[in-house]
């Protein structure tokens, strides 16, 4: 003798003295707008159903960013200390260069220290990284003081077109030396802000 028995939504088809026990129905397809365990874990098409930034990316675009911010007021920083220097070889408004050159060098020291601050951890590369503009912004900052020695000199007695004396020879030599550790710093930047979507630079611009 043959029984149906509902059973947890499933009729369920019990042979006399147990011997069959058989599920009728569970083999059937899916019915239209059901959604089975494997389609409801899938990643949607559109991406909406895709990870989420792991917290080390999110982490390295915050470095990044901060990174970004220092290079970007760093170039305003050096914008200005040409036209100082210009006025000061031409004897013209000595005393606005001179202190236009102290505000270089003293928002330069910033930086420096700052970047001291600055955690790099969460970036490829970091550690070389955080070296290498060290390295630059160190040396611009020798070229900025030596610089501004000689602006002070000329300032107190200034004679047209000089640049002489060995304060101006030494911010002339930091200053190339700020533009190797530039490039050599650049070859892992511009890297890394294509990756986060952040602007490439060229060393003048630092």
């Amino acid at each position: 003798m043959l029984a149906l028995v509902l059973s947890g939504g499933v009729w369920l088809a019990v042979r006399d003295g147990g011997a069959e026990v058989r599920a009728i129905g569970a083999d059937r397809p899916a019915e239209q707008g059901t959604v089975t365990p494997t389609e409801a874990a899938s990643p949607r098409e559109d991406g909406t159903g895709a990870e989420s930034a792991s917290p080390r990316e999110d982490a390295g675009r915050e470095q990044a960013e901060a990174l970004d911010s220092l290079l970007a007021e760093s170039g305003g920083t050096r914008s200005g200390l040409g036209p100082a220097l210009e006025r000061l070889r031409a004897c013209t408004g000595t005393s606005a260069a001179l202190a236009t050159v102290r505000q270089v060098t003293d928002t330069r020291r910033d930086q420096v220290s700052r970047l001291d601050g600055l955690p790099v951890d969460a970036l490829d590369g970091g550690a070389a990284l955080k070296e290498r503009l060290a390295e630059a912004l160190g040396a611009s900052l020798s070229a900025d003081e030596r610089f501004l020695a000689w602006a002070t000199g000329q300032d107190g007695d200034c004679r047209e077109g000089s640049t002489e004396g060995a304060d101006y020879r030494d911010g002339l030599s930091f200053s190339e030396q700020a533009t190797a550790a530039k490039k050599r710093f650049l070859t892992l930047w511009n890297p890394l802000a294509a990756r986060y979507g952040l602007p490439e630079r060229a060393e003048h611009e630092i």
